[in-house]
């Protein structure tokens, strides 16, 4: 029986779907979203729990659920920026003040938004505080998947906010 040589690459990509349909078929995959949500959940509250062992009043919240269909990498962007919030108020958050992150799901959209007086002496303090190298990295990625992340500053209070879609 005659046989036709196949390239590696060309064999693999005869196998491979193609990017676009990658794209479809991440776009469309049904996840586990109570299972996922619980996980975010736990990770979140870790984060408030660490805050918290350090002395910070913490009030959080993470409100509904994933939806059926939702973008992994949306969720693992979410789960980044809780960190980072997190460690933002460790780091520049007056001792043992009142903290606030509150996160809202959607079937469209992931919303957090954090609250925090910043220490006058923290080295970012500068009566702006703009965005740390950090922060500015993630606001990045953030609009690359179509979503935003803001802060304002008001005296010496920062408030942080971010949507994120959660279908690409």
């Amino acid at each position: 029986m005659p046989t036709t040589p196949v390239t590696l690459t060309a064999g693999v990509a005869a196998a491979m779907p193609s990017a676009r349909e990658l794209q479809i078929i991440r776009m469309l995959a049904d996840g586990d979203p109570a299972g996922e949500t619980a996980m975010l959940r736990d990770h979140f509250h870790g984060v408030a729990g660490r805050l918290e062992a350090l002395g910070f009043a913490t009030d959080v919240a993470l409100s509904d659920s994933l939806p059926q269909r939702y973008d992994v990498e949306a969720v693992n962007v979410l789960r980044d920026l809780i960190d980072e919030t997190g460690n933002n108020i460790a780091k520049h958050a007056r001792p043992h003040a009142d903290c606030a992150i509150r996160i809202t799901l959607d079937d469209r959209q992931a919303t957090l938004a954090a609250l925090n007086r910043v220490r006058t002496g923290s080295g970012n303090f500068n009566g702006s505080l703009d965005f740390g190298t950090v922060l500015r990295t993630k606001a990045e990625h953030i609009r690359r998947i179509g979503g935003t992340l803001d802060h304002t500053v008001h005296g010496t209070t920062w408030t942080l906010s971010a949507r994120l879609p959660l279908h690409s």
